[in-house]
């Protein structure tokens, strides 16, 4: 199944994200271990349960190591990767949090970088979930400490428990909220892009099938752009876009120039090598907001004369047929006066065999008129099945009488 751009954007941002989110598990691990090892003896955290502690943070660091080399290496299912990755995280800083003595403001704001990958990483409902189990792994840690402590019980420390849960769940939305916004604006660019290289493709491909010759320079008279009927009218093979348009071809070159400073001037006509058609060449001028480039055309005049050719044909032919039209009235009227004169009673018969005469003419010449208006009406010929000998007979009757 064809993938859409916005199905393209969540692969690839969700192996990039979840690689992102790897390494800095690895980060945060080695930090941890890090700040506990400063000082083993007096440590800066976890100093209320220092086996737990290193147990974890050394546990921790070597899964997160893991992690990152899987999220390298491991092609397949990315989201269920990023779930795995945090629900652990949760549980790993819930026991951090235990070993140093309850929660902490500072171990507390890791929750909220594992909330919003998770909802970055895990659009829909699995966002919301990790989540609550947060706000839960908090809650639990706080009502324990509580339990445990339970002259030291405020209502500030509920307080910010539950003010804590319930900033889980507002960074949960406004991360949903940001990533689906991030989404569509890279799928719609990504849509775009996608649309702009097809376009030019199919430019591409319109302008080298085209017959005239086409190129395109800068203001540095580089060349830019060279369709195949310009190489083939300027006998070039290999032709590196970039190149200068002067040691491509000095006569282009000079032309160009001398347009540039006469734009009225006449269209240049000449032959890149004897062997070769003759070219006349024309320029246009390309104007945008961030380049004056200059395009050229070639035109074959072999081509442009018989093109010419055709159309004084096309004009030859409908005077032709104007011309038949006009004599087909008088013709009419003429065999109509040999007809009336045929059937006279006053008619010799060497007079009725000139009317013969007239008649089989008119008949010819009316012929000829109707094959040159079918022709100018460029109607489909339709085949037809003759008598051959009846034909012949009246064709060599007809020649003898007209040599006669």
């Amino acid at each position: 199944m064809q993938q859409t751009p916005i199905d393209f954007v969540e692969s690839h941002d969700d192996w990039r994200l979840l690689r992102i989110y790897a390494a800095y598990r690895v980060v945060l691990a080695f930090l941890l271990v890090s700040l506990f090892s400063i000082n083993p003896n007096n440590p800066l955290i976890g100093a209320s349960n220092t086996l737990l502690f290193l147990t974890t943070s050394i546990i921790y660091l070597f899964v997160a190591a893991l992690g990152l080399i899987l999220s390298t290496k491991l092609r397949s299912e990315p989201r269920l990767q990023a779930f795995i990755f945090i629900i652990f995280d949760i549980v790993a800083i819930t026991f951090m949090m235990h070993a140093n003595g309850g929660p902490t403001i500072q171990l507390s704001m890791l929750y909220l970088v594992m909330v919003a990958a998770g909802n970055i990483l895990l659009p829909g409902k699995r966002g919301p979930l990790i989540a609550a189990v947060a706000a839960l792994a908090v809650l639990y840690e706080q009502f324990y400490f509580i339990l445990t402590n339970f002259e030291r019980l405020s209502a500030e420390n509920l307080g910010q428990a539950s003010i804590l849960g319930l900033s889980f769940f507002a960074v949960a939305g406004f991360s949903q909220l940001i990533s689906h916004r991030f989404r569509q604006v890279e799928a719609l660019a990504l849509h775009k892009s996608l649309e702009v290289e097809n376009l030019q493709k199919l430019n591409e491909q319109i302008i080298n099938r085209m017959h005239t010759g086409v190129l395109v320079v800068n203001q540095q008279r580089h060349l830019l752009l060279l369709n195949t009927a310009a190489k083939q009218l300027l006998g070039l093979n290999n032709v590196l876009v970039g190149c200068n348009l002067k040691s491509l071809n000095p006569i282009l070159d000079a032309g160009l120039l001398a347009w540039q400073q006469n734009l009225m001037l006449k269209p240049l006509i000449f032959k890149s090598q004897p062997a070769f058609p003759e070219v006349n060449v024309s320029y246009m001028k390309l104007e945008s907001s961030y380049a004056n480039n200059t395009l050229i055309f070639l035109e074959n005049t072999a081509q442009m004369t018989q093109k010419a050719q055709q159309l004084k044909l096309a004009s030859l032919g409908r005077l032709t047929a104007n011309i038949a039209h006009e004599i087909r009235n008088p013709l009419g009227a003429i065999s109509h006066a040999a007809q009336l004169l045929s059937e006279s009673e006053d008619i010799k018969g060497a007079d009725k065999r000139l009317l013969t005469i007239i008649e089989q003419h008119c008949h010819r010449v009316n012929t000829i008129i109707e094959t040159i208006l079918q022709l100018s009406r460029r109607q489909k010929s339709t085949p037809q099945l003759i008598n051959l000998k009846e034909w012949l007979d009246n064709f060599i009757d007809e020649f003898t009488h007209t040599s006669a």
